[in-house]
């Protein structure tokens, strides 16, 4: 299995709900189909910022399904670009 992190700076948000650490997760499984799963979180850093890992089995097309929902998707109402 691939891990792929993705970092959110929680400043940035519009809706800065940790929450979303469940969310996001949740929606690119459904999204994928089941093929990208939800591998933890994690808060690092000091500012700190949230760090939300997902697996998959393969990278390439999950990529192009995390990045969709990234550049088209409003999560809790944040534009996650």
């Amino acid at each position: 299995m691939k891990t792929i992190t993705i970092r959110v700076d929680s400043s940035t948000l519009d809706n800065p709900d940790s929450d979303i650490r469940y969310h996001l997760p949740d929606l690119l499984a459904q999204r994928s189909g089941g093929v990208i799963s939800d591998d933890g979180y994690d808060y690092v850093g000091d500012k700190p910022f949230l760090v939300i890992f997902v697996k998959s089995s393969s990278l390439d097309p999950k990529l192009a399904c995390i990045l969709d929902v990234i550049e088209n998707v409003r999560v809790m109402g944040n534009d996650l670009r």
